[in-house]
């Protein structure tokens, strides 16, 4: 399923359409979503434990 949506998100067509939404593509593998979920994860719960200043 990763390489057929790799595939639709190559073409000229949906590159334009994602740049007119100013969307950044990355791309790669399940493995790296799931650390960059984890990331986002803890940097939300350190922002959200601060104290307001």
């Amino acid at each position: 399923m990763q390489e057929a949506v790799a595939q639709v998100l190559a073409k000229p067509e949906v590159q334009k359409q994602l740049q007119e939404l100013q969307v950044v593509g990355g791309g790669g593998s399940p493995e790296r979503l799931l650390e960059l979920e984890d990331q986002e994860r803890e940097d939300w719960r350190r922002a959200l434990s601060s104290p307001v200043r």
